[in-house]
């Protein structure tokens, strides 16, 4: 069995990295080499809000994939100055599984094979929004506050979790780090832990929790039946490696 893990370890760091470069357009992948050119006076202004996985990849297919007849320059405003990784969460909230360079990517630095001319990163907040002058205002941490135009906007800006769990980037890269290792301390203590609803993210990080503790901790699965649809899949091994996995848990059913 300490085979079987040891083999599905393997396989997800690999599957990890293939994916996230994947995601991410390859943007930081650094074979990936540019050939940036002068822009024009008359360069249209592209603005996107966020600084995720839709607004990465965004940003790096319009650079990479556009004509090079095209004038323009792409403006990222996002509060984090990190991409965080947050697929990998359920593995995440084990204290000691990632550190911060594999869960966390400088946003910035992925863009450094583009010109100033082609691209330029923000650290800063969308406050509002003015359609007819085609105008955004922006605040910064540091409290310098700007106007910026903008010809096309792309909105990017993602969902948020309620209870500010790390599941999710929170307001800034260092709030969502210190989240992150706050949850991982409760998971530490915790001698019980109850994770609601049998959906991908509750069946997986019931899976990571009885792997990483085994009998040490009674892990809970609250779930409307014991049919998990979400591994029941083609992969007939992984699924059934999963199921033994959770077995080792307390299920409650039929809620």
């Amino acid at each position: 069995m300490l085979r079987i893990f040891q083999i599905m370890a393997s396989t997800f760091q690999k599957t990890f990295s293939s994916l996230f470069h994947s995601v991410t357009a390859h943007y930081f992948d650094e074979k990936n080499s540019v050939n940036p050119e002068n822009v024009s006076p008359s360069v249209k202004q592209i603005v996107i809000l966020g600084g995720s996985y839709a607004a990465v990849s965004t940003a790096h297919r319009i650079l990479k994939q556009s004509s090079k007849n095209l004038s323009f320059k792409i403006t990222m405003v996002t509060p984090n100055t990190h991409l965080y990784w947050n697929i990998a969460a359920p593995r995440g909230i084990i204290p000691g599984e990632f550190d911060d360079e594999k869960l966390f990517r400088s946003i910035e630095a992925g863009f450094k094979l583009y010109a100033p001319t082609q691209f330029e990163f923000i650290l800063g907040t969308a406050e509002s929004l003015n359609a007819d002058s085609k105008t955004i205002g922006i605040s910064s941490p540091h409290g310098a506050d700007r106007s910026l135009a903008y010809d096309y906007l792309i909105l990017a800006t993602g969902s948020r979790t309620r209870d500010g769990s790390p599941f999710k980037a929170l307001h800034s890269t260092e709030a969502t780090q210190k989240a992150l290792r706050e949850f991982q301390a409760q998971v530490t203590k915790a001698k019980n832990i109850v994770v609601a609803g049998g959906g991908v993210t509750g069946v997986e990080v019931v899976g990571e929790l009885a792997f990483a503790y085994g009998h040490e901790k009674d892990i809970i699965l609250v779930s409307l039946s014991h049919n998990i649809s979400c591994i029941e899949i083609n992969f007939s091994s992984v699924a059934n490696c999963a199921m033994l996995t959770l077995k080792g848990c307390k299920w409650i059913d039929n809620c």
